[in-house]
C-alpha cells in the first residue's frame, strides 16, 4: 500500500476550472455512494486557491470513477432527457438506476412500443451537448463511447499521480509533442489520441466561448493542441451544466471561490435572494466576478458569451441593500412593495428607492373600525434600517456610521430624556408621526420649529451642536440625527 497525491491546476480558463470544480463534487459523491455500499475508498479531494488535490492512502483504480461517470453520471443526462416521458410511466424516477432500470421497465405498464423507443433511448445514451462527436457522442457506438472514457480517466489520473515512476503513467506511448496545451499551457499535447490513432481536434468535442478566445477550437478537422486532461474537464464541464442546468456561470480567480459561487448562484436571479449566499459571501474576500451566459445552440453546442464584471464591493451593496428590503416591515401591500424596491436596486434608482422606504416608514396598526395607531416597535427598526440605507445609497462605509452616531449621541440623548417626560404614549406616537411626515416633505424650517417646540415645553435642554445638526448638516446627517431622535422616543 502506498499513498498517492495528484493535483489539477487552475488554468484561467473558465470551462477547464468549471471542470475540475465539478470533479471534485463528483469524487466526493463517489466516496459517498461506496461508503453506502460498506466500501470505504479512503482518500480525500480539496479544492485549493490554484488546484484541486487528490490524495488517498491506497492505490485508487481509475475504473471506480469511470465506471461512476458512465452508469450514474451519464444514466442522470439520461433521465434528464426523458424527464417528460419517464413521469408519466413510473411514480418516483429517482428510484431508477443504472442497474435496475431495464427491469423496472419491462414491469412497467408502458405500452410495449414505448419500451422499445426508450430502451433504443437507453442505448444511445451519450455525453450531452457533443452529440456528432465520434468519441463520446452518436458518432460512435455506445461501447466505443465507454471504452473512450474508461481511456480518458484512466490516462488523466495515472498521468497524474505521484508515486513510483513505475506506476505513472507515460505518455511517451502517445508520442508527446514539444508544444504544450492551448487550454491550460501546462500539459505537453500528444501526436496519438487514446486510442493510439492520430489525435484530432473537432468542434464536437469540445465546449467553447464563442466571440471569447478559448483555447478549445471552434471548427474543423485540426491537429491536436489540446491535451487529455484538458478534454477530460470539457467533458466534467458539459456535465455541470446538463445536471445542474445554471443560466450563468460566475468566475474568479480561485478554485474555492468559483465552487462556492456557482453552487450559490445556480441561476442569476439566486444572487440576489438567496439569504444564506448574502452571509457567507459578506465574509470572502473577492475582487470581482466574471459572469459569462450560457446558450445552447443546435448547431455548435454550448456557446458561453461575456455577460459583465461585477465588482466585489458592488454587489455587497446590492445585497446589503437587498437584505434591508426583505427585513424592512411593509404596512401596504409587503411582498408588491418588496418586490418594486429589489427591481429599483437592479436598476440602479436608489433614489426612489430611498423615498419608497422613507415613504413607508411608519408602522401602522389597524384598531377597531377605520382607526389606525402607530406600531412603535415595528417603526422603530425601519428607522434604523433607513438610515442605514441613506449611509450605503451615500457611498459610505458602516464602520463611519457607527463612528458618526457614536460622536452625535447627543439626538439619542435629548430623545430619551423626552421620552421620559412625555409620558403618555398617544402623544408620542402623533408627536413621531408628525415628525416623520416633515422628514417626508424636506422642510427643515418646519422640522425645526417643530421639534424645538415640543423640546420647550416638556423643559428638555439642548446641548451644543443639537441646532446646527438639523439646520446646517447634510442630508444624510439630518436624516442620522432625526432618526436617532425620534428611535429614543418609540422605546
Amino acid at each position: 500500500m502506498r499513498e498517492i497525491k495528484a493535483k489539477f491546476y487552475r488554468s484561467g480558463d473558465i470551462v477547464r476550472d468549471i471542470g475540475i470544480v465539478y470533479f471534485c463534487e463528483l469524487l466526493m459523491d463517489l466516496k459517498n455512494e461506496l461508503e453506502k455500499n460498506d466500501y470505504k475508498l479512503k482518500f480525500t479531494c480539496e479544492l485549493n486557491r490554484n488546484y484541486l488535490s487528490l490524495e488517498s492512502a491506497e492505490y485508487i483504480d481509475p475504473k471506480y470513477i469511470s465506471d461512476y461517470i458512465l452508469e450514474n453520471q451519464l444514466f442522470k443526462v439520461f433521465k434528464n432527457g426523458k424527464k417528460e416521458t419517464l413521469e408519466k410511466i413510473f411514480s418516483n424516477i429517482d428510484n431508477l438506476t443504472y442497474v435496475n432500470f431495464i427491469e423496472e421497465l419491462d414491469k412497467s405498464s408502458a405500452t410495449e412500443k414505448q419500451k422499445e423507443g426508450i430502451k433504443k433511448d437507453f442505448k444511445n445514451r451519450r455525453f450531452p451537448y457533443v452529440r456528432n462527436s465520434g468519441k463520446y457522442g452518436l458518432n460512435t457506438s455506445l461501447e466505443n463511447m465507454e471504452k473512450n472514457v474508461k481511456r480518458i480517466v484512466d490516462i488523466v489520473i495515472k498521468s497524474n499521480i505521484e508515486i513510483d515512476e513505475i506506476d505513472k503513467l507515460d505518455l511517451k506511448q502517445y508520442e508527446e509533442k514539444d508544444s504544450v496545451c492551448n487550454v491550460c499551457n501546462i500539459n505537453k499535447t500528444t501526436k496519438l489520441d487514446i486510442d493510439l490513432r492520430e489525435r484530432k481536434d473537432s468542434k464536437y468535442n469540445f465546449l467553447f466561448r464563442g466571440a471569447e478566445k478559448s483555447g478549445f477550437k471552434r471548427s474543423g478537422q485540426v491537429e491536436s493542441n489540446i491535451c487529455f486532461e484538458c478534454e477530460f474537464f470539457n467533458l466534467m464541464c458539459l456535465l455541470y451544466i446538463n445536471l445542474k442546468r445554471p443560466m450563468v456561470f460566475a468566475y474568479t480567480n480561485d478554485l474555492r471561490e468559483l465552487a462556492f459561487l456557482n453552487h450559490k448562484i445556480m441561476l442569476k436571479r439566486k444572487m440576489y435572494s438567496d439569504k444564506s449566499f448574502y452571509k457567507k459571501l459578506l465574509h470572502e474576500k473577492i475582487s470581482s466576478i466574471r459572469l459569462y451566459r450560457i446558450d445552447i445552440d443546435t448547431n455548435k453546442g454550448i456557446i458561453l458569451k461575456f455577460d459583465s464584471i461585477i465588482e466585489y464591493k458592488e454587489l455587497l451593496k446590492k445585497i446589503e441593500l437587498i437584505d434591508i428590503i426583505d427585513n424592512y416591515n411593509f404596512s401596504r401591500e409587503p411582498m408588491n412593495t418588496r418586490n418594486l424596491g429589489k427591481k429599483m436596486i437592479n436598476n440602479g434608482n436608489l433614489s426612489n428607492l430611498k423615498e419608497l422606504l422613507l415613504d413607508n416608514i411608519s408602522v401602522l396598526r389597524q384598531l377597531t373600525g377605520t382607526s389606525r395607531e402607530m406600531d412603535f416597535v415595528s417603526s422603530s427598526y425601519n428607522i434604523g434600517l433607513y438610515i442605514k440605507l441613506c449611509w450605503i445609497v451615500d457611498g459610505r462605509e458602516e464602520y463611519k456610521m457607527k463612528n458618526y452616531i457614536e460622536s452625535n449621541l447627543i439626538y439619542s440623548r435629548v430623545g430619551k430624556d423626552l421620552f421620559n417626560k412625555m409620558t403618555d404614549e398617544s402623544r408620542r406616537k402623533n408627536f413621531s408621526m408628525k415628525v416623520i411626515q416633515l422628514l417626508k416633505s424636506n422642510d427643515r424650517t418646519q422640522l425645526f420649529q417643530t421639534i424645538m417646540h415640543v423640546l420647550v415645553s416638556n423643559g428638555i435642554l439642548i446641548g451644543e451642536g443639537f441646532v446646527e445638526g438639523l439646520m446646517q448638516s447634510s442630508e444624510l446627517e439630518l436624516n442620522t440625527n432625526v432618526g436617532l431622535f425620534i428611535q429614543e422616543i418609540m422605546k
